[in-house]
């Protein structure tokens, strides 16, 4: 009952956020945007569906005094992907999203974030930056990666600058 909770909790947010859930896979998910139409800002999409998923398991634990927190860790990363239906008999139609992009936010989330931390990549955090106050982490090696990553911890939503106006 309570991953069923946490998966429809998770699932919510991040469709409230552009995201299409792709798979469950054990106490996670797999999410991605864009695939479907294109989303100029899919990286700050995906920053605000992650934070509003922490915020959910938040507020799951409150709702079970006495128990065991739940911690979420969560990797995200921007790129190209090959999306569509692989498999074969009798999984022919398996729809899913494959490629170094998917590798890259699947590492970010096992080996570089800690329970309660959104960790992006590069490319999302040149998308994201002005919407997210962000940490610059260590530089680390991801299985399977010849070269170095650039991590960043999403800290929180900046505050919308608030624009001039002029009377007419």
């Amino acid at each position: 009952a309570l991953l069923n909770r946490c998966m429809r909790d998770l699932t919510a947010q991040l469709t409230d956020h552009g995201a299409y859930v792709n798979k469950f896979l054990g106490d996670g998910l797999l999410a991605f945007w864009s695939a479907f139409h294109p989303q100029e800002d899919q990286a700050e999409l995906a920053c605000r569906g992650a934070l509003a998923c922490s915020r959910a398991v938040t507020a799951i634990n409150l709702d079970r005094p006495g128990q065991p927190p739940l911690h979420a860790r969560i990797g995200i990363a921007t790129g190209e992907a090959v999306v569509g239906d692989c498999g074969a008999p009798p999984l022919l139609n398996d729809y899913t999203v494959i490629g170094d992009v998917v590798n890259i936010a699947s590492r970010l989330e096992s080996a570089v974030a800690k329970p309660g931390q959104v960790v992006i990549g590069q490319e999302t955090w040149l998308a994201a930056k002005h919407d997210y106050e962000c940490e610059a982490l260590q530089e680390v090696m991801l299985k399977g990666k010849l070269k170095s990553v650039q991590p960043y911890l999403v800290k929180q939503r900046l505050k919308p600058k608030i624009g001039t106006t002029r009377a007419l």
